[in-house]
């Protein structure tokens, strides 16, 4: 165990971003449920789900914390690409699009990574904003109390 006592974190927080989406296909719907992100979430939900409840609850809490939303907005944030990203930035990206209901392109999935012209660019609307705000928070506060 670490000095924090934050290992037993490890796996509960790796299978959160897996059902949350952490692949190029929860870009395309929030729908597309890969095996790996089915056991994660029967590892950490009810015991004796059935496939349809997991699936259910898995777009549950796609449809609140949208994390593929949080990356690209993540990737369009000043200092990003370098060692000078502060958070506030990202807040601040959120705070400026939510409340008049705007959106913006993004780079969507791991190609955003490069930086070729071949990227696939995704609009995110206020809706996804949202999630990707409320993704941020979850995220902070598992964080702080694993901490």
């Amino acid at each position: 165990m670490g000095q924090n006592g934050a290992e037993p974190w490890h796996d509960p927080l790796c299978d959160l971003i897996t059902i949350l989406g952490d692949t190029d296909e929860a870009y395309r719907s929030i729908h597309i449920v890969e095996d790996d992100q089915m056991q994660a979430m029967s590892r950490n939900w009810q015991p004796g789900a059935s496939k349809d409840e997991l699936i259910r609850r898995i777009i549950e809490l796609r449809l609140i914390y949208d994390w593929p939303a949080l990356k690209s907005v993540f990737g369009i944030c000043p200092g990003s690409d370098r060692d000078s990203f502060k958070l506030n930035d990202l807040f601040n990206v959120l705070d400026m699009h939510i409340p008049p209901k705007f959106g913006f392109r993004a780079p969507a999935g791991r190609e955003r990574e490069c930086e070729s012209s071949q990227a696939r660019y995704q609009f995110f609307d206020a809706r996804h904003l949202i999630g990707a705000k409320s993704a941020l928070i979850l995220i902070l506060m598992t964080l702080f109390h694993i901490d």
